[in-house]
C-alpha cells in the first residue's frame, strides 16, 4: 500500500486504527479539489480488505440525491433490493465498512443521510464520507450518542512528500524542490507539472508560471496531440464524457480514438457511465475556454444540450437523474448550479422541525409576521409539523426557517384556515391539469434577522426546497411563493420563470402577500431546466424541429416534413451550422446496411430546399463534404 501513494501514510494508519475500535464510528474527509481524497479512500480500502473486512463503496455523483435513489444504488452495489426498513439487515450482511466518495453531490440528501442512514447502520459498521467541504452543523448535533463523528482535513502534501512524489518522475532533488516551491505542495498540481516537465529542456520560471492556480494550461501545453487538447477542452464543458458525447462535441474527430486517449490522461476517471475529468481540472480548462474563445465554448454547450436531450428522450425512467444532472451542469446560471454542485461550504443545516424546537420558529415568526398569521403558525405545528423545517448555524441555533408542502397531502382544514394556501389552492384547482400535476407551497421562509430578504439563510433553504422538487417529478408542475417585497427578487424570479399575477395579492391584518408563481411545464421539473438552459445558451425557442408533427419553424413558417426528410435535417440541426458529409447522413439516417447510391441525400435535400422556398439557402452545399444548416 505504501508504495501506491506518497505522503498520506499517518492518515492511512488513522483510517486503519478504526476498524480496531469497539464502538461505530464515521470519518469525514474532507479538503480541495485535487488533494487526495479519494486516492487515500481507494488506499485505505484496499488495506481494509487485505485484512477481512467487506467494503461497500458508493460514490455520490451517480447517486440521486434521494432516499429512493440512494436505496437503490445501494441494492445495485450489493445485489440485493434494499428498502428503508430493511437496510440495516442489508448492510449487516454485506459490509463492514461503507465507503461514499464525492458526498458534496448529496448536498440535498445530507439530512436524511445523518437522521436515517446513520442510525440504521450495524453497530460494527464503519462509514467513510469524502467531501470538498467540512461537515454541515447538523452532523455534530444528529449523531447517534454512542457514535463517534470524527473529521480528517486533508491538507497539500509536506515538503518531503512532494519531493518524494516528485522523484518517481525522475526529477534530481534540486529540480524536485523547484517544481514543488511552485505547486505549493497540492497533488494534482504536483502530478500535471511532473508529467509536463519531465522532457522540459526550457527554463523553470517558463515553465511554472501559475502552475498551481491555472492547472488548464500546465496540462494542455503538455498534450502533444492536437485533436487530444480539443477532446479534453470539450469534455470539459460537460459533467461527463461518452463516446457518443465526444462524437456530438467534435463531429470531425475519431470519437473511438480520442476516448482512448482521454481515459488514458491522469486526471481522467473511469467510471460507470463515462469519464469524468477531475474536478479542479474541469474547472480551469472551461473557464479558460469560455474566456478566450466564447464562441466555440458556446458551440460545445449547444452540442451537448442537444446530444443530452436526445438521449434523455430514450432513457428508462430509472436513469434520468444522470441526464438531469448532465443538463443542470451545462447552465451558468448561479442559483440553480449552486443548489446541485454546491462550490461552498455549508453554513447552515436545514432538518425537519421537532417538537423542542417550535418556540424558536415562532419567534422568528413574530418578528416578522401578523399575529393572525403567527396563530395560522402556532397551530399548523401542533397539528401537522411536517412540512415546516429549522435551519440551524454551526453552533445549532435555529436562525430561521421555511413552510413548504404538496397542498394535496394536507389536511384541507389547515388550507382553508390560510388566506393565502386558500386562495392558491382555488388558483391550482383552476389549472388545466390540476388532477395528474402537482403543485408545491412554499407557504414562507425567514431568516431570524433578515426576514424574507435574500441572505445566507435564505440560500440554505431554497437548497432544501431544490431536494423536494427532485423528489415531486415528474408530477410536479407549479410552485407557488409569497413575497411581500418583489422587488430584490424581480431579476432573478423573472429569470427562472416566476411570475406575480396582478390578481395574486393577498392582505393579511393590514400586511400585503404578492403572490409568484412558477409553471414548470407539462414536463415538470427536467422541462423547466430545459427552457432555462435554451435560453442561456442562446437556443431560447431552439426546437425548431417539432418531433411530433414532423415540422421545420423557419422564422414565421411551419414547413411540413417527410420522415425521410426530417431525419436528415434533424441530423444537419445537430451540428450547429458545422458541415455533415454524406456518407455520415447515410449512416445515420438510412443505416449502416445501407447499399443504395449517395445521391439519395442529394435528392432529399432537393425536396427540402424545395419546401422552404426563398428561404432554401439556410442548407448549403460544402463541396467536397455534404451539407450544413445555417444558423
Amino acid at each position: 500500500m505504501k508504495d501506491d501513494i506518497v505522503g498520506r501514510d499517518a492518515e492511512v494508519a488513522l483510517l486503519r486504527n478504526s476498524l480496531a475500535g469497539g464502538e461505530p464510528a464515521i470519518w469525514y474527509v474532507h479538503g480541495i479539489a485535487g488533494i487526495g481524497k479519494s486516492t487515500l479512500l481507494r488506499a485505505f480500502a484496499s488495506e481494509a480488505q487485505r485484512s477481512g473486512c467487506a467494503v461497500l463503496w458508493l460514490d455520490g455523483r451517480f447517486i440521486e440525491p434521494t432516499t429512493a435513489g440512494f436505496l437503490k444504488s445501494v441494492s445495485q452495489r450489493i445485489g440485493r433490493d434494499v428498502t428503508a426498513a430493511k437496510l440495516a439487515a442489508a448492510l449487516a450482511k454485506a459490509a463492514s465498512v461503507i465507503i461514499i466518495d464525492n458526498y458534496e453531490s448529496l448536498s440535498l440528501l445530507d439530512a436524511w443521510i445523518r437522521q436515517e442512514f446513520v442510525p440504521a447502520l450495524p453497530h460494527s459498521a464503519r462509514l467513510f464520507l469524502a467531501a470538498r467541504e467540512p461537515p454541515a452543523p447538523g452532523w455534530r448535533r444528529d449523531a447517534p450518542c454512542n457514535v463517534l463523528l470524527r473529521t480528517l482535513a486533508l491538507r497539500t502534501l509536506d515538503r518531503t512528500a512532494a519531493e518524494r512524489l516528485l522523484t518517481r518522475f525522475g526529477f534530481d532533488a534540486s529540480r524536485a524542490q523547484s517544481i514543488n516551491k511552485a505547486t505549493a505542495g497540492h497533488p494534482l498540481a504536483l502530478m500535471l507539472a511532473g508529467s509536463k516537465l519531465r522532457d522540459w529542456s526550457g527554463t523553470m520560471a517558463d515553465a511554472l508560471v501559475d502552475v498551481n492556480i491555472d492547472l488548464a494550461r500546465v496540462y494542455l501545453d503538455g498534450i502533444g496531440n492536437a485533436e487530444l487538447r480539443q477532446a479534453v477542452e470539450a469534455a470539459s464543458v460537460v459533467r461527463r464524457i461518452t463516446t457518443p458525447m465526444l462524437a456530438a462535441l467534435s463531429p470531425h474527430s475519431n470519437a473511438g480514438d480520442a476516448f482512448d486517449g482521454l481515459r488514458r490522461l491522469p486526471f481522467v476517471e473511469a467510471v460507470q457511465d463515462g469519464l469524468y475529468i477531475h474536478d479542479a481540472v474541469r474547472a480551469a480548462v472551461a473557464a479558460a475556454l469560455e474566456l478566450s474563445d466564447p464562441p466555440r465554448f458556446r458551440r460545445y454547450q449547444r452540442a451537448a444540450w442537444r446530444h443530452i436531450k436526445a438521449e434523455a428522450r430514450r432513457c428508462s425512467p430509472g436513469d434520468m437523474w444522470r441526464y438531469t444532472a448532465d443538463m443542470i451542469y451545462l447552465l451558468r446560471n448561479r442559483v440553480i448550479r449552486e443548489a446541485f454542485f454546491p462550490s461552498a461550504s455549508a453554513d447552515f443545516s436545514v432538518d425537519r422541525v421537532q417538537a423542542q424546537d417550535f418556540d424558536g420558529v415562532l419567534a422568528v415568526a413574530r418578528r416578522y409576521e401578523p399575529e393572525p398569521t403567527v396563530d395560522l403558525v402556532r397551530n399548523w405545528l401542533a397539528k401537522d409539523a411536517s412540512s415546516f423545517f429549522a435551519i440551524r448555524d454551526r453552533q445549532n441555533r435555529i436562525v430561521g426557517f421555511h413552510w413548504t408542502y404538496d397542498p394535496a397531502r394536507m389536511d384541507f382544514a389547515l388550507i382553508e384556515r390560510d388566506p393565502l394556501a386558500r386562495a392558491w389552492w382555488a388558483r391550482h384547482r383552476r389549472q388545466g391539469d390540476a388532477k395528474t400535476k402537482r403543485a408545491l407551497f412554499i407557504r414562507r421562509w425567514l431568516g431570524a434577522e433578515t426576514g424574507e430578504a435574500p441572505s445566507d439563510v435564505q440560500a440554505a433553504a431554497w437548497l432544501d426546497i431544490k431536494r423536494m422538487y427532485m423528489e415531486m417529478r415528474p408530477q410536479l408542475r407549479w410552485v407557488y411563493l409569497p413575497l411581500v417585497d418583489p422587488a430584490p427578487y424581480a431579476p432573478v424570479a423573472t429569470q427562472l420563470g416566476f411570475a406575480l399575477p396582478d390578481d395574486g395579492r393577498i392582505d393579511i391584518a393590514g400586511k400585503l402577500y404578492h403572490t409568484a408563481i412558477l409553471d414548470m411545464g407539462p414536463d415538470s421539473f427536467d422541462g423547466w431546466i430545459s427552457r432555462l438552459l435554451e435560453a442561456e445558451i442562446g437556443q431560447a425557442g431552439a426546437d425548431v424541429l417539432d418531433e411530433r408533427s414532423r415540422q421545420f419553424t423557419l422564422g414565421d413558417a411551419r414547413i411540413q416534413l417527410s420522415a425521410l426528410e426530417f431525419a436528415v435535417l434533424r441530423q444537419l440541426h445537430a451540428r450547429d451550422g458545422l458541415p455533415v458529409e454524406r456518407d455520415e447522413l447515410l449512416a445515420e439516417v438510412w443505416g449502416a446496411d445501407f447499399d443504395g447510391q449517395s445521391n439519395v441525400v442529394d435528392a432529399v435535400i432537393r425536396e427540402i430546399r424545395r419546401k422552404l422556398g426563398p428561404q432554401a439557402h439556410v442548407i448549403r452545399t460544402v463541396r467536397g463534404i455534404g451539407y450544413s444548416l445555417q444558423a
